[in-house]
């Protein structure tokens, strides 16, 4: 994550599934990745917050409200302010460690979150990119802070966390990209996980990889289905709703 993406058009699709997952009850955790910011110009899909455009207020009004405020009004685009902004429940857990491309820093800084976020039912993984998708797994340098680490997933799951986990696409195939998620049948610590996907459609595509404890995955799926069955899952004036979701295997 990189704060000057914050409130744009893909933030508007994550914060909309986060609150519907929590209407579940369970106790949210929130680990931003996060990274400095870039140089180019990306960050600027805002447009969606301007009068004229249909399709979003109605979804969530009171996310759209916070957006918009923190975007065009405050103009102060940081996790912080999320944080801050009551958009996500009060017992939210965040952490906000700046995640660095140096393996003895960032063993340590996942070691960190995983005792921060410990009493945390779900938690939200919002790397840069997606899950790093090489042979070894793991990835220091520069570009390597820009990802999850599927080893990072294995061990949030095995001390009893379900997950999700956003994934922005690229110009593979849906059928290739997906590839990258092959390492969870391939481990014994994830074979009891209910796994899902939730493709989010505007502009830009994203994928949200759950990856549910037994106990938690029929609360959960329940209000996806709930919302998909709302606005959110309304076509709108696109060929595509905001959000589907997708069965793996």
């Amino acid at each position: 994550m990189q704060n000057r993406f914050l409130g744009d058009i893909g933030d508007f699709g994550k914060y909309g599934l986060l609150r519907i997952i929590c209407k579940s009850g369970l106790k949210l955790g929130v680990n931003w990745y996060l990274t400095d910011d870039g140089i180019d110009s990306a960050g600027n899909l805002t447009e969606y917050l301007t009068d004229g455009y249909v399709g979003y207020e109605t979804c969530d009004p009171a996310l759209f409200k916070i957006l918009k405020e923190i975007v065009c009004v405050d103009k102060d685009r940081t996790v912080a302010r999320i944080e801050k902004s009551g958009l996500l429940p009060e017992n939210t857990q965040y952490y906000s460690c700046l995640l660095k491309a140096n393996r003895k820093y960032r063993q340590s800084w996942f070691q960190d979150s995983l005792v921060h976020l410990a009493d945390c039912e779900i938690i939200f993984l919002d790397p840069d990119n997606n899950i790093l998708a090489n042979s070894k797994g793991t990835n220091y340098r520069s570009e390597g802070s820009k990802y999850t680490f599927p080893s990072e997933i294995e061990e949030y799951y095995r001390q009893g966390h379900s997950l999700v986990v956003y994934n922005h696409a690229n110009r593979q195939s849906e059928q290739d990209y997906f590839r990258r998620f092959d390492f969870i049948r391939e481990t014994p610590n994830l074979k009891k996980a209910r796994i899902l996907v939730m493709k989010y459609n505007r502009q830009q595509v994203r994928y949200y990889l759950l990856v549910l404890q037994p106990e938690h995955s029929v609360v959960i799926e329940s209000y996806l289905n709930q919302m998909l069955d709302g606005p959110w899952g309304k076509l709108w004036k696109w060929d595509k709703p905001h959000f589907k979701k997708l069965e793996l295997w």
